[in-house]
């Protein structure tokens, strides 16, 4: 019985559970029930928004343990084939995004997406400093002439790191999952 999961879990649902794709709500969405579908604690914990993680106390520990309550939430049905849910449609909502999932046209899961907005450096060892940002990326930049100039105050840890051996700048929006919604009671 072990085997269920993974044996289950479609090639194209594990390439999206290895490089989960956060850039629009649909395909975050997509890589959250690629997730649960390979029923991978971890990879749905990094589809997770940081607001459910704070609202909650959701740590990954925490999640393995709570998630048995959002698996229940989702459904059977809808659990056992997560990975194969027809992307429906979106609509906004003063929380975030709703985006709509389900099976031959009917609506059975509802994804809450939120936007985070990010900036992360690297040096060629790995990370060096990143942060979540209260406004979008475009917010932090100015021109001045030729010049593209980035400012985001407050950034960097006390202890700036070596700015000389940075490799790499992510200046970025994500989407993340915010609240599951239930769109229809059949199991």
């Amino acid at each position: 019985m072990a085997c269920l999961a993974s044996c289950a879990c479609p090639p194209e649902a594990r390439m999206l559970v290895e490089r989960p794709d956060f850039r629009t709500p649909e395909a975050a969405g997509r890589s959250f029930l690629a997730a649960v579908g390979c029923d991978d604690a971890a990879a749905e914990y990094r589809c997770l928004s940081e607001a459910l993680k704070r609202d909650h106390g959701a740590t990954l520990d925490a999640w393995v343990i709570g998630r048995v309550e959002a698996r229940r939430e989702i459904g059977g049905l809808v659990l056992s084939r997560a990975s194969s849910l027809e992307f429906l449609g979106s609509r906004a909502t003063e929380a975030g995004l709703l985006t709509e999932w389900g099976f031959g046209g009917r609506p059975r899961l509802g994804l809450l997406m939120v936007e985070q907005h990010y900036f992360d450096l690297y040096d060629d060892r790995g990370p060096l400093a990143g942060e979540l940002l209260e406004q979008a990326p475009g917010a932090y930049l100015r021109s001045e002439g030729t010049r593209l100039i980035l400012e985001i105050p407050g950034a960097l840890p006390k202890r700036t790191p070596p700015l000389a051996e940075v490799v790499r700048l992510e200046l970025g929006t994500e989407w993340k999952l915010r609240d599951l919604v239930a769109l229809d009671s059949g199991g």
